[in-house]
């Protein structure tokens, strides 16, 4: 199976500018409907190759593959990063029911472009407005610190070791009187 994937890269790689899109959407669709389980590999090979193309080919593949969407999607941005959004647009508007876990499957792999891949997929997909937006705050929100405190700044144990062991109230020997 992973020479489908170079194969298909290989194609498309080698085809004319103007055409290569054809050649994408023609491999995809002969590849991924006779071997679903590869769509995601095929996807991200050509995508690697040809960013330009990554779109179409991811949303064939989701078209074919429905239940693969989210891996599609994402496997297509990691290999793409610059088309990133528009892959994520495509394949949620080819599979609409699930465009927010397209856009949170994308998101999760490229956070930094949350927001664009989120105003991309709402354009897509207006219906998905209210799950995508949340999911964008999530990934593209500050890194949790814990408020003002972060470990690099506050030394936890005041920056004193204690010289010995705290002694707990009424723990000296003989006060309790059931024990030896």
């Amino acid at each position: 199976a992973p020479e489908l994937a170079a194969k298909a890269a290989d194609l498309v790689g080698k085809a004319l500018a103007a055409d290569r899109e054809a050649v994408a959407t023609t491999a995809v669709r002969a590849i991924v409907t006779k071997n679903a389980a590869v769509a995601a590999s095929v996807v991200a090979s050509i995508a690697a190759t040809a960013p330009e193309v990554a779109p179409a080919a991811a949303a064939t593949a989701a078209e074919i593959a429905p239940d693969q969407a989210e891996k599609i999607a994402k496997a297509a941005a990691l290999a793409a990063p610059s088309a990133a959004s528009k892959i994520a647009a495509a394949v949620a508007k080819t599979n609409a029911r699930h465009a927010a876990r397209i856009a949170r499957a994308v998101m999760s792999a490229l956070p930094k472009s949350a927001g664009k891949i989120a105003d991309a997929v709402i354009a897509a997909v207006p219906s998905a407005k209210a799950q995508v937006e949340s999911f964008s705050q999530i990934f593209a929100g500050s890194p949790v610190t814990g408020g003002d405190v972060t470990q690099d700044t506050l030394r936890i144990n005041g920056g004193a070791f204690p010289g010995e062991a705290p002694v707990a109230y009424g723990s000296a020997p003989g006060s309790d009187p059931t024990r030896p």
